[in-house]
């Protein structure tokens, strides 16, 4: 019986997810007036959760990000952010491609400190929200540059920021980003007790509420 059920939900879990993405065959389109009557617009769940995903999932379905405040009422961050920001941009780049100070390379390109703060985005119709306003709106899902294993954190801060877009000298991108605490992940000791964890086709774990510091994403 234990099987059956989690077949059942991870199957269920499954179609909401496909449903959700929109580039299903017209014939299986059908159902998403089935599952939204029932369900309604505010799915939820583990592939939902991850920030990640929705990130290139959204595509029109979230928050437009736009610097909406003068230049002089914007936030400054402080040094590690503002480090840890060009990290995050440089991430997929080789070579990288964004500095902090004046490089005699012509493709790179200094990146402001200055942003605007937000308490609450929504993503694709799911809502991420910094830990002081809502704490289960801050807990996440995230995904790291050349590793397909999930991650757990917490948002600590939500920002808007504006950098020049690659290769066009004179165009500008304005994208989210999330300062998260990342949940430190279970020892081989712990993991033992993990429920979980003898289901390795069930992509589910548990995480120590310890933190193991900072990172933009």
């Amino acid at each position: 019986m234990e099987h059956t059920l989690a077949k059942a939900f991870c199957q269920t879990g499954n179609l909401k997810t496909l449903l959700m993405q929109g580039n299903m065959p017209d014939f299986v389109k059908e159902f998403q007036v089935l599952f939204s009557a029932y369900f309604g617009l505010a799915f939820s769940g583990s592939q939902h959760s991850d920030i990640t995903m929705l990130s290139y999932m959204s595509h029109g379905n979230g928050d437009a990000p736009a610097m909406m405040e003068k230049p002089d009422q914007l936030a400054v961050l402080s040094t590690e952010t503002y480090q840890d920001l060009i990290s995050c941009l440089n991430e997929e780049l080789s070579p990288p491609c964004y500095c902090s100070q004046p490089s005699p390379h012509p493709d790179m390109w200094i990146v402001d400190p200055h942003v605007q703060d937000k308490q609450i985005v929504t993503m694709n119709r799911v809502t991420f929200a910094c830990v002081s306003k809502h704490v289960g709106n801050s807990c996440i899902l995230f995904t790291i540059v050349g590793d397909n294993l999930q991650h757990a954190g917490e948002i600590q801060r939500i920002f808007i920021h504006q950098q020049r877009a690659i290769g066009l000298n004179t165009e500008f991108v304005t994208e989210i980003f999330f300062v998260i605490q990342q949940f430190q992940a279970l020892d081989d000791m712990q993991a033992a007790y993990d429920p979980y964890h003898r289901f390795s086709g069930l992509p589910c774990r548990l995480f120590s509420r310890q933190f193991m510091g900072d990172r933009v994403i």
